[in-house]
């Protein structure tokens, strides 16, 4: 075994609880927003840390549309 493949053995990923939605079906005009927006859906429980100007408000309402 070597070390990478040790290291991946340790990866644990979340599994996804959310609605599936595709990426065309989100109407915004940023690609990051519906992108974002999609990966957050999909997910379930999914935080979005994201900086200063980013287009947080219209990616939690793409969200909650």
């Amino acid at each position: 075994m070597t070390y990478e493949s040790f290291l991946r053995s340790k990866v644990v990923v979340a599994a996804e609880r959310g609605a599936q939605v595709e990426v065309g079906d989100l109407q915004h005009e940023f690609f990051h927003v519906r992108a974002i927006s999609e990966w957050a859906i999909r997910g379930g429980r999914r935080a979005i840390f994201s900086a200063f100007g980013t287009q947080k408000t219209a990616i939690q309402l793409t969200i909650a549309d």
